[in-house]
């Protein structure tokens, strides 16, 4: 069992050093806080008899352990990243195959093997040319046989290469693209986004050729 843990920790602090030095600090905290409590570490030959050397030793401990969490703890607001987003939130786009011509409005279908977050999993519509994202609603779930669809409406079309697209929409993508649908509706004018905060993560995508309307 102890080799498991280790594993899990040498694996861990491989694929992020910054969880590392949040160790680190924790360990560090918690044996000055031991050391400074207990006025040394006789075994060792550690002797503190200074009250006021312990008090400093313990403090420098606490303040080790409080940035230990405090770390901890921004590290797990940081989001996950675009692979772990991907392998988390697994999802498949079946309609439309790529490069199909299409009109709009598009109608896209898929499936999903596990629970996905409604409100973090959304469709948008990436221009190649301007690179801009346009949000296109959420997905309507059939949880009986695990589907997912969507009616994705597209204004212009030019013959030109358009990328559908599912992406987890993270606290901070959310929040921003709240603020961009409210000031879109006030301004009654949409425009395209052309950057998200860091937890916006592309999921699956499909690349069409939108045909001009009729």
């Amino acid at each position: 069992m102890g080799d498991s843990v280790w594993g899990n920790v040498v694996d861990k602090g491989a694929e992020n050093p910054k969880w590392v030095v949040t160790l680190v600090l924790l360990i560090l905290g918690v044996v000055l806080v031991l050391l400074g409590g207990n006025g040394g570490y006789e075994k060792v030959g550690v002797s503190i008899k200074d009250v006021n050397w312990r008090i400093v030793i313990s403090v420098i401990g606490i303040i080790f352990i409080a940035t230990s969490i405090f770390g901890y703890i921004k590290a797990g607001s940081e989001g996950m990243t675009a692979d772990k987003t991907r392998k988390n939130y697994p999802i498949e786009i079946l309609v439309p195959k790529i490069g199909t011509p299409l009109r709009s409005p598009i109608h896209i279908s898929g499936k999903y093997s596990k629970p996905l977050p409604a409100e973090n999993i959304l469709v948008f519509e990436l221009n190649p040319d301007s690179k801009r994202y346009w949000p296109k609603g959420p997905l309507v779930y059939n949880h009986e046989d695990k589907t997912w669809s969507a009616v994705v409406h597209i204004g212009n079309g030019n013959d030109r290469t358009r990328f559908i697209m599912i992406a987890y929409v993270g606290k901070d993508s959310l929040k921003f693209l709240n603020f961009y649908n409210r000031l879109s509706k006030d301004c009654d004018k949409y425009t395209g986004i052309e950057n998200f905060p860091s937890d916006f993560h592309v999921l699956k995508q499909v690349e069409i050729t939108l045909q001009k309307p009729l």
